[in-house]
């Protein structure tokens, strides 16, 4: 878990990003909660993201998703293949 919510930390400019760019579309858009259900393979990458919630099935959801393909994890410890539930509290506003 604390390896975890170290990676979505340093995402975290990633997810504001997401944030500006949708509210620069939407100008409605005032955020909300979205959990992601991630997969994360024996090396660490992710493999599949699901993003349920307030924000899952939204524009906001699919840039979440799209965005941890390119994360990285540590390895599971044991070497196989780990599921990890990350739930994030979006708010629109710009940096």
């Amino acid at each position: 878990p604390q390896d975890v919510e170290t990676v979505i930390r340093r995402r975290l400019a990633d997810i504001e990003d997401c944030a500006a760019q949708l509210l620069a579309r939407d100008p409605t858009f005032t955020g909300g909660k979205a959990t992601l259900i991630l997969t994360i393979d024996p090396n660490g990458g992710v493999t599949a993201a699901v993003a349920q919630g307030e924000l899952g099935a939204t524009p906001m959801g699919t840039c979440l998703t799209d965005l941890t393909g390119n994360w990285r994890f540590p390895k599971p410890t044991d070497g196989n293949t780990a599921m990890a539930t990350v739930v994030l509290e979006v708010k629109a506003g710009r940096r």
